[in-house]
């Protein structure tokens, strides 16, 4: 069996993860405007700086490219929707990652990203 490098990996679970964030979200609005768009995977927390949460379901939601490229992710929009769709104690739990994330250093593993590959392919 050939073992893929990491950054390779990385790609592959972040494809799998993103399509099934667009699917799961597909029916609803954009998270932080509430208009009806195609959607892309927009995350409250940004996957370069907290890589923690880059796959993390309540961390990435549906957003619209105009929200998520041009507005920045238009993040207090976002936080208030997804205060209403997630809790303000999921949020919190999300911002305590977040902080933490500060702390340590993420490095990638081979084991965690199978995981990821297993979980959100087809």
């Amino acid at each position: 069996m050939k073992v893929l490098p990491i950054s390779s990996m990385l790609k592959k679970a972040t494809k799998l993860f993103n399509e099934f964030i667009r699917k799961r979200d597909s029916e609803q609005p954009c998270i932080s405007c509430g208009k009806y768009h195609t959607l892309q995977a927009g995350h409250y927390y940004s996957a370069g700086k907290y890589p923690e949460l880059r796959f993390n379901e309540h961390n990435v939601n549906g957003q619209c490219k105009s929200c998520n490229y041009f507005k920045s992710g238009n993040l207090l929009e976002y936080r208030k929707n997804l205060i209403s769709k997630i809790g303000i104690e999921a949020v919190e739990k999300l911002d305590f990652i977040a902080d933490q994330s500060k702390k340590n250093h993420w490095k990638w593993n081979a084991f965690y990203l199978t995981e990821i590959i297993n979980k959100y392919k087809k």
